[in-house]
């Protein structure tokens, strides 16, 4: 994988834009990472798209799972969770919610 800064990009697109061609390129902005050019066809458009929306997913959802473990709620039952369900929704009926 190449690495580009943002000025890289502005400065040298035209070069940037080449080298994303042939393989990824994370781009840098103050040194932290900001985006990633893939390289893509009219062929694989659809099959980058959805893998990059998938790994952005599994990225919540990790990032969801462990929120659950710091908090010690990744051990609730299920029937806990359906009784706070049910009693949010009898809360909801009583205040003539939906």
């Amino acid at each position: 994988m190449k690495y580009a800064t943002v000025r890289d990009l502005r400065i040298n697109a035209s070069k940037v834009m080449r080298d994303a061609e042939d393989e990824e390129i994370l781009v840098t902005r103050r040194g932290k990472p900001f985006a990633l050019l893939v390289p893509v066809s009219d062929e694989n458009i659809e099959k980058v798209r959805k893998a990059v929306k998938a790994a952005k997913l599994n990225t919540a959802l990790e990032d969801l799972w462990e929120e659950a473990r710091q908090k010690g709620t990744d051990r609730i039952a299920m029937e806990e969770i359906d009784a706070e369900i049910e009693a949010y929704r009898e809360e909801k009926r009583s205040k003539g919610g939906n």
